[in-house]
């Protein structure tokens, strides 16, 4: 949950999702907790699938370094599995096209 100011006031866990369900008279503020893992723009997907496995978490908030308080998206297990896939179609298409081609070996008799 944000603000109008995009200020994260807290997450709402899957699991608190399905608890709630049929009780259309929650308030998502109830339901809300600070959240597990944040992080920023500029940290690794590397470091944050760490934190991901470390933490037992699939989905991470993102803030701004300039301003903590301020959410500026969200990322999830399925985005780091995405990114991965893309890093090796890359590499794959990379190394298909530095295979080094030699010339046909010939043999002379002298």
């Amino acid at each position: 949950m944000i603000d109008e100011g995009a200020v994260l006031l807290g997450v709402i866990p899957r699991r608190e999702l399905v608890e709630l369900n049929g009780r259309g008279s929650a308030r998502a503020a109830e339901a809300a907790v600070p959240a597990r893992v944040t992080t920023y723009p500029d940290e690794t997907l590397r470091d944050l699938a760490r934190r991901f496995a470390g933490e037992h978490v699939t989905t991470a908030v993102v803030l701004d370094r300039g301003d903590p308080s301020r959410v500026v998206g969200l990322v999830t297990a399925e985005h780091l599995l995405q990114a991965h896939l893309r890093d090796l179609v890359h590499e794959r298409h990379r190394q298909r096209f530095l295979q080094p081609r030699l010339p046909p070996y010939r043999v002379t008799i002298s």
